[in-house]
């Protein structure tokens, strides 16, 4: 009996650790080739069972993949939440229940109705995107992210997106189970060689053009202590950290704060901004910062231009529970996670003007909202260069950060365009339109990036075209 038992949880063991080693495909790891081995371990898993155990291993396999790859939820639970570490863990298994729900029910629907190696590359493909938007959205760890570096297919990132990468490093892995099974062994060959020889092709093609000569820009990291971050006697020392770090930087043509650099409401730091745009403008710079603002009565995660620009963003998307509390007439206050500081936010219009620095367009994006890809193209062709700016300081030095900085290089890849990263500790950079960082900030103290970057003009065939075609192409190929 205890055989038979045994023999009966290999299986989910396998299931578990096959999830478990995929966020080792992204960053910080990096192991790419993770993205195709993992998916082909569950493609055996799911060999001669049943709808309801392909259910079931599904769930643990994505138990597995979540529970190592978004653990770092936790920490701005429990550490600056200042919720009870047992309620931190219920809610963080299970938003990782949550999730892993969405493997295990596109297992079933393989089993159930598909049962062949195309049709599973499409069905990963349809719950990623159900995933990015299903109760507001958790658009990490798409599997197309960790080819950012995959010279092999990195290179469709401007034609067909991240959901387009994901198939096709999905494909790549149903290709080989096909290999390994002797089942259409020449044609899954073939296949492989063409898809992986083409994306290496595509690396030389610029679909966008520089419309400007090279200047240099600076990076600001405040590498301000999320626990004395929003205490108002340490606002104006904060202030002086970034004034001090952007002095010796004024001859840059454009220097970027992070998220909630000025931790005051933009009202009551008018002064402040009256002394800093008139600096900037006395030595023809513009500088961008995150900022809380308040407008007609409400509040806006937001960032705004001081100096050789202008204009201001309102956070379009934001982060349930960290900017604002669902069903809060119920929720806050009952716990210190439902009443983090600056939780009260409301959205700002979807579309809306660019931030103008010098005569050119910048499209800022603020915390995760990079990772919403129809977000981003939403700003484009019009933007001319991309500024995301966080304060993943949430998380201290989890694999959160080395992931959201990946997921920028993708934006950078799929628009063809320079992206600046502006954080408060960790993982400043600047990427150039191939997704190559070409220069980064030490972690974990305060530092400034200087580097010469270009605007971008034209377009690449995913920002003409977005997501839709790759999507309907995933439902024709079930339906075949």
């Amino acid at each position: 009996m205890s055989r038979v038992i045994s023999s009966q949880f290999i299986p989910f063991l396998i299931a578990f650790i096959a999830g478990a080693i995929l966020p080792m495909a992204f960053a910080p790891v990096g192991f790419e080739g993770l993205a195709i081995l993992s998916p082909v371990v569950l493609l055996f898993l799911l060999d001669n069972i049943s709808p309801k155990q392909a259910l079931l291993r599904g769930l643990v396999y994505g138990l597995g993949f979540f529970g190592f790859g978004a653990y770092w939820i936790y920490i701005s639970i429990d550490t600056y939440g200042n919720t009870n570490f047992i309620i931190a863990g219920i809610i963080t298994a299970g938003f990782i229940g949550i999730l892993a729900m969405f493997p295990a029910v596109m297992c079933y629907v393989y089993k159930k109705y598909i049962n062949a190696f195309f049709g599973f590359a499409c069905l990963w493909v349809i719950f990623e995107w159900i995933r990015s938007w299903f109760f507001t959205g958790f658009p990490w760890l798409l599997l197309g992210q960790s080819q950012t570096n995959n010279l092999f297919l990195k290179g469709y990132a401007p034609i067909v997106g991240v959901y387009g990468l994901s198939f096709l490093t999905v494909f790549t892995a149903s290709l080989f189970y096909n290999l390994c099974k002797n089942n259409k062994k020449i044609l899954s060959g073939i296949l492989f060689v063409l898809i992986w020889s083409a994306g290496y092709c595509l690396n030389y093609i610029q679909w966008t053009h520089p419309i400007s000569e090279p200047f240099p820009i600076t990076l600001i990291q405040g590498n301000i202590p999320e626990m004395t971050k929003w205490d108002p006697h340490q606002a104006y020392k904060s202030l002086k950290t970034y004034e001090a770090l952007s002095a010796q930087h004024l001859d840059s043509k454009m220097i970027i704060w992070p998220e909630a650099a000025i931790t005051m409401l933009n009202v009551d730091a008018k002064p402040f901004l009256e002394d800093l745009n008139k600096t900037a403008e006395q030595h023809k710079t513009a500088i961008i910062t995150g900022i809380p603002i308040y407008k007609n009565n409400k509040y806006y995660n937001g960032a705004i231009v001081v100096g050789d620009g202008h204009g201001e963003y309102l956070k379009r998307h934001l982060v349930p529970f960290g900017e604002y509390v669902p069903l809060e007439k119920y929720l806050r206050g009952l716990i210190g996670f439902f009443n983090l500081p600056m939780s009260s936010f409301t959205p700002g219009p979807q579309v809306q003007h660019l931030l103008s620095v010098q005569g050119m367009s910048v499209a800022p994006f603020i915390c995760y909202e990079i990772a919403y890809s129809h977000l981003l193209r939403t700003d484009l062709p019009r933007a001319e260069i991309l500024v995301t700016m966080s304060n993943d300081s949430w998380f201290d030095q989890s694999e959160a950060l080395a992931q959201h900085r990946q997921i920028a290089q993708l934006s950078a890849e799929m628009t063809q365009r320079y992206m600046l990263v502006a954080t408060n500790s960790g993982k400043t950079a600047v990427i150039d339109p191939f997704g190559n960082i070409v220069a980064s900030a030490p972690e974990n103290q305060p530092a400034f990036i200087t580097s010469s970057v270009q605007a971008m003009g034209g377009t690449t065939p995913w920002i003409t075209f977005g997501n839709w075609p790759i999507l309907i192409l995933m439902l024709i190929g079930l339906f075949l």
